[in-house]
C-alpha cells in the first residue's frame, strides 16, 4: 500500500469518527470552514512532498 492511499485511509477513519464530528458540530460554521481549509492544505502540501520525493529517487 503506498503512502498516499494510507493517508487516503487515515483520513477516511478521521471523518469518519463519530467523536470528531460530534466535536465539529459544536464549533460555528467558520471554524468548521477553516478547519476543512486547513486539513486541505496540509493534504496539498504532504502530496507536493511525496511528488518531490519521488522525483529525487528517479534523477538518483
Amino acid at each position: 500500500m503506498t503512502d498516499l492511499s494510507n493517508a487516503r485511509n487515515s483520513r477516511s477513519v478521521v471523518t469518519g469518527d463519530p467523536q470528531l464530528k460530534k466535536l465539529m458540530t459544536s464549533y460555528g460554521v467558520d471554524q468548521q470552514v477553516k478547519y476543512l481549509h486547513l486539513q486541505a492544505e496540509v493534504e496539498s502540501l504532504w502530496q507536493q512532498q511525496q511528488l518531490l520525493k519521488q522525483q529525487r529517487l528517479v534523477l538518483r
